[in-house]
């Protein structure tokens, strides 16, 4: 009977070892392409600090197993399990929950989510939006957008909107076009200097209009309807379009009828792998907060 227990025991060992390792190695690989082509936010550093935890346990496997049953170690394997019970839950409920609607481009009214900018070079993610934005306009020629994103971007603005042009096929940008941006940019008006500088197919200036006052997505979707409603006589009877990443889709919605937007479609864009595990490990965080926001709000 000892004997099978403790085959059994070793088995169950060897089995949290490889599955700690496995988890481990793809961490590693996943942090070094984010070292190399990472921005620095919070998802990043998240990231780092689950791989440096699952490098060690890996490492030292046995020697954290029995630190984690005995004492104070006993009490700390509590709380990591319940945090990772919690951040497992979140983060499975978080991919089921994001997800795009489905559009036959034949609406009239586009909200386009801005992104962070970086000096260093632009986020994949605003990129993304930015080339579904064109897409969705290239093919509704009767739809309006509004871009929005009111982080100012005056010293670095440059250098931002040459390498946007570069990665997307664009034109080199004329003095007037830099000249215009030159005393305030936003993500809102470099999303606007991008899709009207387009090389294939550049989107018509009065198609666009700008939102850069909000401080937060609640703001953002407030300020838009009303741009629509005085520029474009939108009256809620038509669905607007909203243009974001797919990790970012649940809480948007729950931002847009917070700010009274019921009428709506959101449409998503992708990202790689290494992109998506970073900015899904950062959405966990930001959906505990929002549904506290939720909560105390009501």
């Amino acid at each position: 009977m000892t004997d099978n227990y403790s085959k059994w025991d070793k088995s169950i060992f060897i089995c949290k070892w490889v599955l700690t390792g496995a988890l481990a190695v793809f961490l590693v690989v996943i942090s070094i392409f984010r070292l190399v082509h990472g921005d620095n936010q919070l998802g990043e550093f998240m990231l780092y600090f689950f791989t440096v935890w699952f490098c060690v346990h890996t490492v030292f496997f046995r020697q954290v197993d029995r630190f984690l049953k005995r004492g104070v170690g006993k009490v700390l394997r509590v709380i990591m399990n319940v945090f990772m019970l919690i951040f497992v839950g979140v983060l499975v409920f978080l991919i089921i929950a994001c997800h795009g609607d489905d559009v036959d481009c034949s609406e009239k009214y586009v909200i386009v989510l801005g992104a962070p900018i970086y000096k260093e070079r632009t986020s994949d993610i605003l990129a993304a939006r930015i080339t579904l934005a064109h897409e969705f306009m290239v093919k509704d020629q009767d739809c309006v957008a509004v871009v929005t994103g009111g982080n100012s971007l005056t010293d670095k603005y440059k250098d931002v909107l040459a390498e946007i042009s570069g990665e997307m096929g664009n034109e080199t940008l004329s003095d007037e076009e830099s000249e215009a941006v030159s005393d305030f940019t936003s993500e809102a008006v470099v999303m606007g200097v991008v899709l009207q500088s387009w090389k294939d197919e550049p989107i018509a200036e009065e198609r666009i209009f700008y939102e850069t006052k909000a401080k937060n997505t609640v703001d953002n979707f407030k300020n838009s309807v009303k741009i629509l409603q005085e520029e474009c006589g939108y009256d809620g009877s038509e669905p607007v379009v909203i243009i974001t990443n797919n990790f970012h889709s649940y809480r948007v919605r729950g931002y847009a009828k917070m700010a009274g937007l019921t009428n709506f479609k959101v449409l998503v864009c992708h990202q790689s792998i290494p992109d998506s595990v970073v900015w899904y490990i950062r959405e966990v965080p930001s959906t505990v907060l929002f549904w506290a926001q939720m909560l105390f709000s009501k």
